[in-house]
């Protein structure tokens, strides 16, 4: 059997995560992990380089620490990171609008005078 890489570890930790689709704290993880064939050693390291790489999210509630990372949640993510890219892109690349040259009395004057005569009716 070769040897386990760096990304093997966090696919298997990641699909612990992905399949049960819920919380866990460490206890709980080290345990799966070490049913899934990871050491449990290295479930704490693997952990958070996932938590680094922002594939899996972390709370503390009450004393302990918990973590998650639901299927959907990095589609999400990279969805709202493209749509605020795009906003800054529209942003910067948006003419700001320039002022009339003729003061805003006097347009409505020279819209007037653009128009056709119409006879009014009698």
């Amino acid at each position: 059997m070769g040897r386990t890489t760096a990304a093997d570890k966090k696919k298997m930790l990641l699909k612990i995560y992905h399949t049960k689709k819920e919380p866990f704290n460490l206890k709980e993880l080290t345990k799966l992990a070490k049913a899934a064939g990871l050491a449990e050693k290295l479930v704490q390291d693997v952990n958070t380089q996932l938590m680094d790489d922002n594939y899996v999210s972390s709370d503390k509630i009450g004393t302990g620490n918990y973590f998650w990372a639901f299927p959907g949640s990095q589609g999400a993510q990279a969805k709202k990171q493209l749509d605020e890219v795009r906003c800054a892109a529209s942003y910067e690349t948006t003419p700001s609008p320039t002022p009339s040259p003729i003061p805003r009395r006097r347009r409505a004057a020279v819209r007037d005078s653009r128009e056709p005569h119409r006879p009014a009716r009698t």
